[in-house]
């Protein structure tokens, strides 16, 4: 049954003429290098999660107000933070989260896994901010938190 829930989301977001939109080539490119770096191994589902993170805060007040000021926002995703190497060496998990990428920036906002989060982490963490978000759902590896804009919920 999972696997067949797979291949249904699979196909889902990658048919009909999301594709064929024209999206902007650098917002584009920055979104498809925070879920390859983010969530490569994760599933389509996981990888669209990451991807729609990207595209809330994008949205929200708090953050940048385009993808890449979202994704190059010091110390918000460790893989821009680590001085490592950020290219994206592996051909087939960069081709899909190109198309990831795609997808989501043509999608509509009811397509949201998260439910209209902000922020996720790996289960193996627990980040200092976890207390004051809302849990919003779990994907593979990743925890999902709505915010309410406000860090002092004391």
């Amino acid at each position: 049954m999972k696997a067949i829930i797979s291949a249904m989301i699979a196909m889902a977001v990658f048919s009909g003429t999301a594709n064929a939109t024209e999206v902007d080539s650098d917002e584009l490119r920055c979104l498809a290098m925070n879920i390859y770096h983010e969530s490569r191994g994760e599933s389509i589902i996981g990888q669209r999660a990451v991807a729609f993170v990207t595209l809330n805060r994008a949205e929200h007040n708090y953050f940048p107000n385009t993808v890449c000021g979202v994704v190059w926002q010091n110390r918000q995703f460790a893989w821009t933070d680590d001085g490592a190497n950020d290219r994206m060496n592996e051909t087939e998990a960069r081709n899909l989260a190109e198309k990831i990428a795609r997808n989501a920036l043509t999608a509509t906002v009811d397509e949201d896994p998260t439910n209209g989060s902000l922020f996720f982490h790996t289960t193996n963490s627990r980040p200092s901010w976890v207390s004051r978000v809302d849990h919003s759902t779990t994907i593979g590896v990743h925890r999902f938190y709505t915010w309410d804009g406000n860090w002092n919920n004391d």
